[in-house]
């Protein structure tokens, strides 16, 4: 979408924390291109903010339930729960006020206002506004504040094909229109949130019409060796969590260089790990020497762009992760993949306490159900299913192809002219699409 209005001579700010980085710049910049800071909220707007969503939190059984669920994955980053100004402002405040979204959106249009994004509109005067969503990342606010005020078009273009069941709890704030991934986001924003019909316009994934129309394979011998790995064997990729959300990966790395050293796969393999964003390998010093001559890896900070990740998505063998959207896009370039749906070597008493509760969640069900990765509970699916596509890779590509069907759209590739389009008539005051 970007690429599309830079093209055709758009003026375009792009407002990010990264516009003072030089690489940045140099990818995105050009003529009638514009950067300016993101400036960090106050503590007090981001207070408002929160006691707003706790006091618009929506009831409902379903959000409740992925609300339980993500609280078990985000409680290792919280502090201990303790009475709070919040909730001593929720408690003050009239049931009458506390539930009205009136109320808080004239709050927020008062408090979320400063002189810094004063000057920012008075300077560029926008046509139309693009976020990344419509108040789940908090800076996106004062934006959606501003949108309504001065009644400008906003876009969120949200990039999780869950966000409707997982990330948004409380009331959407009024005026945002979405340029959808599906129909099933459609109706989950309309029955869940109640957001207009609309206001929800399905376009399909920008984010993956690279991988669908644009991208063209490196040459498998020299992307593989750039990598430190052995073009003549298979690749497993393995997709590394965090520990503070997943910190069971020394173990699935260990089953799966266990089965490999031990050669238990049809074809001699290697295993490339790529650690997520802050995953340090240094923890796993140990499993990497001791395995060494089987394993490679890289970290996300230093291979970040869309033709590398592609590249090596399609090139591997087969991809393994644990509840990702990476193995969404190994689908995109016809890669078959396993979830890990257990925890290691640790057996948890309490269900609860395991991370195969996020497989609870409706997405997770729904992907399942088209057949295009396989869920494996234990190390011996988790063996039998990388051992099963080394052996024959076209295995579940009718699902694989039924998963990206289901996730985006027409999966055409035009998913950018679409937002593109809906942003002109929007401008335009025309039919959005």
């Amino acid at each position: 979408t970007f690429k599309l209005f830079k093209a055709q001579g758009c003026r375009l700010v792009i407002i990010s924390p990264f516009g003072g980085d030089p690489d940045f710049r140099s990818e995105f910049g050009g003529k009638n291109v514009f950067f300016a800071n993101l400036e960090k909220l106050s503590r007090f707007q981001a207070s408002l903010m929160f006691i707003r969503n706790k006091a618009l939190q929506i009831k409902n059984p379903e959000l409740e339930e992925a609300d339980r669920i993500h609280g078990f994955i985000t409680r290792r980053y919280r502090k201990e729960s303790r009475l709070s100004f919040s909730d001593l402002a929720l408690f003050l405040l009239p049931g009458f006020l506390k539930r009205s979204s009136k109320f808080w959106d004239s709050l927020e249009g008062i408090f979320l206002k400063n002189r810094y994004y004063s000057k920012l509109f008075r300077d560029y005067q926008p046509s139309a506004m693009v976020l990344a969503s419509a108040g789940v990342e908090g800076n996106d606010v004062p934006f959606i504040v501003y949108g309504n005020s001065l009644k400008i078009p906003v876009i969120a273009m949200d990039s999780n094909i869950d966000v409707f069941t997982f990330r948004y709890f409380s009331k959407i704030r009024p005026g945002v229109i979405f340029a959808l991934f599906n129909e099933t986001q459609k109706e989950e924003a309309h029955a869940l949130q109640g957001v207009p019909y609309e206001r929800l316009i399905v376009t399909g994934a920008a984010r993956y019409d690279f991988s669908l129309r644009e991208f063209k394979p490196a040459p498998r011998e020299d992307f593989l060796k750039s990598l430190g790995l052995d073009p003549s064997k298979k690749v497993i990729t393995f997709g590394a969590k965090i520990p503070v959300m997943y910190p069971h990966s020394g173990d699935i790395m260990k089953i799966i260089l266990s089965a490999i050293s031990g050669k238990k796969f049809s074809a001699a393999s290697q295993l490339f790990i790529r650690f997520d964003p802050g995953h340090d390998p240094k923890l796993y010093e140990d499993i990497l020497n001791e395995y060494k001559g089987f394993v490679a890896w890289e970290r996300a900070e230093s291979a970040s762009d869309r033709e590398h990740i592609a590249n090596l998505l399609y090139w591997s063998d087969v991809v393994v992760s644990i509840g990702s959207t990476f193995n969404v896009e190994a689908a995109l370039v016809g890669t078959p993949s396993v979830f890990i749906c257990f925890d290691g070597f640790q057996n948890y008493e309490n269900p609860n306490d395991s991370y195969r509760i996020i497989y609870e969640l409706d997405l997770f069900k729904r992907l399942k159900d088209t057949d295009g990765i396989v869920y494996a509970y234990n190390a011996e699916e988790t063996i039998k299913a990388i051992g099963d596509y080394l052996k024959n890779p076209d295995l579940d590509e009718t699902g694989r192809k039924k998963l990206v069907k289901d996730i985006s759209y027409l999966a055409d590739g035009y998913a950018g002219e679409r937002v593109a389009r809906l942003i002109i008539n929007l401008i335009k005051n025309e039919p959005r699409l």
